[in-house]
């Protein structure tokens, strides 16, 4: 099947435009290079900038652009990035305050949307699997902010899937702390679909075991964190 597509016309009748609709696209990157139909939805940054609360919960029914909109405050607040053509004439363009937040905040992104196992043994693995990724995704921007010895240790050994599972539960909160000593500037942590465990191993009956695990990760990350800026879930 092709893409569906959108067509415009002028007032004599002769095609003007043709945009594709992004079936099944999640990464505003990709949207907007590609020239995806989009409604813009970029004044949602501010409101995230500006909400007064530093943990925001988002809740849409599936199919709803969560994951699309969790990868758009990625690209607009990530430091690693430079995407400011991604934003030229979009209504968060207008908003000079908000723009100066452009790629000026260490982010982390991480999406839980695929940790859904019939077996606990197998979504641990995939959660180690995840956490893995991220942790040497981010090693070469931190590895001078490690204290040498235990720190250095135990992030080696979590990309290596080798550590307790108790250092995958800290994960995100020690994530937090190296990227505010590396860059001196507080975390945007964004967390996509966190429920997806949870209602999967309800569902298949080791729930005891996911929500342990999810209690240590969230809770750590999330409560009395000082070195976040902010931090945005998305669930159903």
């Amino acid at each position: 099947m092709g893409d569906y597509g959108i067509i415009s016309y002028n007032c004599e009748g002769l095609v003007i435009a043709m945009k594709r609709l992004p079936t099944g696209i999640s990464d505003f990157e990709e949207l907007v290079k590609n020239d995806y139909y989009y409604v813009d939805t970029t004044k949602m940054i501010a409101d995230v900038y500006r909400d007064a609360a530093k943990i925001i919960l988002l809740t849409r029914p599936r199919r709803f652009g969560k994951t699309l909109n969790m990868s758009m405050l990625s690209y607009f607040f990530d430091n690693r990035k430079k995407t400011s053509q991604l934003f030229e004439g979009l209504d968060v363009a207008e908003d000079v305050e908000v723009m100066r937040a452009l790629n000026t905040y260490p982010a982390i992104f991480i999406t839980f949307k695929d940790i859904k196992d019939r077996y606990w043994e197998t979504a641990e693995m995939k959660l180690k699997n995840l956490i893995s990724k991220m942790y040497n995704d981010f090693y070469a921007s931190i590895r001078s902010s490690l204290k040498p010895g235990i720190e250095v240790k135990t992030y080696e050994s979590i990309i290596n899937k080798e550590s307790h599972i108790a250092d995958y539960q800290d994960s995100l909160k020690n994530l937090t702390e190296y990227l505010y000593r590396a860059y001196q500037k507080p975390v945007m942590l964004i967390i996509d679909e966190y429920d997806v465990p949870i209602q999967s191993w309800w569902s298949y009956g080791y729930y005891d075991d996911v929500i342990d695990f999810m209690r240590g990760l969230l809770s750590g990350a999330l409560k009395d964190n000082s070195f976040l800026f902010k931090g945005v879930l998305t669930g159903i």
